[in-house]
């Protein structure tokens, strides 16, 4: 069955992983989601799975981070290193490579979709009442027009 595919990837995958014994069950698990957060397409890596989660109970600061933010991206890639997992940052450098192709020498954007979007244009979804009601939903983010110099260090990091 497709559950037992699934329980079996997940077993393979991480008997791969160079694990402390201490902490062990909890070390697995955390790897396993932010391994989770990985797209095997192009190697991206999103900063979170869910959007327009509120930040605090009814602040409006609610944003969708369903992408590729290279900063936080680095510390995926740099906490599975340190289990051995090499295979998300070599196809985590396979998307860095081609973003960086596609730069050509211009800025550097914080943020890029899962396929190297760049126009993420951010929206809102008025018919939809938000988690718990506290809305509002936002599809898109604006931070991809932000100019954050720590961005080329990143790159370098994640290298």
């Amino acid at each position: 069955s497709f559950e037992e595919q699934t329980a079996q990837y997940w077993r393979e995958w991480s008997r791969r992983l160079a694990v402390p014994l201490e902490w062990q069950e909890a070390v697995i698990r955390a790897a396993i989601t932010l391994k989770l957060c990985t797209y095997e397409e192009t190697g991206a890596i999103v900063a979170a799975m869910t959007t327009s989660i509120p930040e605090a109970a009814g602040s409006g600061r609610n944003w969708d981070y369903r992408y590729c933010w290279l900063r936080d991206a680095f510390f995926v890639v740099r906490a599975l290193n340190s289990l051995a997992e090499v295979e998300t940052m070599e196809t985590y450098l396979r998307y860095l490579s081609n973003i960086v192709r596609e730069v050509d020498g211009e800025h550097m954007q914080p943020v890029y979709g899962i396929g190297r979007e760049t126009h993420l244009i951010e929206r809102t979804i008025d018919h939809l009442p938000g988690y718990r009601g506290m809305g509002p939903v936002r599809v898109g983010n604006q931070a991809y027009e932000h100019f954050q110099h720590d961005v080329y260090g990143n790159v370098v990091l994640g290298a």
